[in-house]
């Protein structure tokens, strides 16, 4: 807006705000940083703060504790995840809350481990029941949680699409139709056939008890399935770790 006056002691004209920096301060566009901040695009951080960098080549200020997530900062109760916008089609990055740290105390809980073959039971009242399905070449793992939850870890095979997929269904509906409040949540270890291929055929009619999805590898790499997951699941259910 024109020429303006500045003692001649100062370090820094910043011409954008047309403020005079003194005593050591640092020109930035938003003004005039104090001794021991720093610059970050048009604000200052604090030597408590980071400066972290958006998508956009933007620049702000997280706590130093924080994680940079785009342009967001995760605090210590979150954490950065790659999310499906099914809206603009295309996944982006979201603080989300981090899973609750779980209280049990590996001394204090049984485990009851199966396969559809063999049982070997270490307690007649178990806490949690381990249970692996025998798909072939593939895996599918259900573990009971204490609270009576499912957490299922893969399950594809690659002897193809229907095979043990209806077994799995079958031994899901009976369970859930026993404990009709419980949920199951559902985690897939990397993006290769034998590790998803079943789930089209093992959750039908079930669909409605999956929380979410927890996926890991490069989302592009699941193929068809995330096509089938996104119309199938909402953009909070469907999480991505590729680091």
């Amino acid at each position: 807006n024109g020429p303006y006056c500045c003692p001649p002691t100062a370090t820094a004209c910043c011409i954008e705000s047309q403020l005079c920096c003194l005593d050591e301060s640092e020109c930035c566009p938003g003004g005039c940083c104090e001794y021991g901040e720093t610059c970050c695009g048009k604000e200052c951080c604090n030597n408590e703060q980071q400066c972290c960098e958006d998508s956009n080549g933007g620049k702000f200020c997280c706590a130093e504790s924080a994680k940079c997530c785009n342009d967001k900062c995760c605090g210590d109760t979150t954490q950065c995840c790659d999310k499906f916008n099914s809206v603009d089609q295309k996944m982006e990055k979201s603080c989300e809350k981090k899973p609750e740290k779980s209280s049990m105390n590996s001394t204090k809980y049984r485990f009851h481990l199966s396969d559809s073959t063999n049982t070997s039971k270490i307690s007649s009242k178990p806490d949690i029941m381990i249970k692996t399905f025998a798909v072939g070449q593939g895996d599918c793992t259900m573990i009971t949680c204490p609270d009576g939850d499912l957490v299922i870890i893969d399950m594809g095979s690659s002897s193809g699409t229907s095979f043990k997929g209806p077994e799995i269904n079958s031994e899901l509906t009976n369970y859930f139709s026993n404990n009709p409040t419980y949920k199951m949540r559902i985690i897939v270890t990397h993006p290769d056939r034998d590790h998803y291929s079943l789930f089209e055929t093992g959750l039908d009619s079930l669909i409605h008890k999956v929380e979410y999805f927890i996926l890991s590898g490069v989302y592009e790499e699941y193929s068809t399935f995330k096509d089938w997951l996104e119309n199938n699941f909402g953009v909070n259910q469907i999480l991505l770790i590729n680091e």
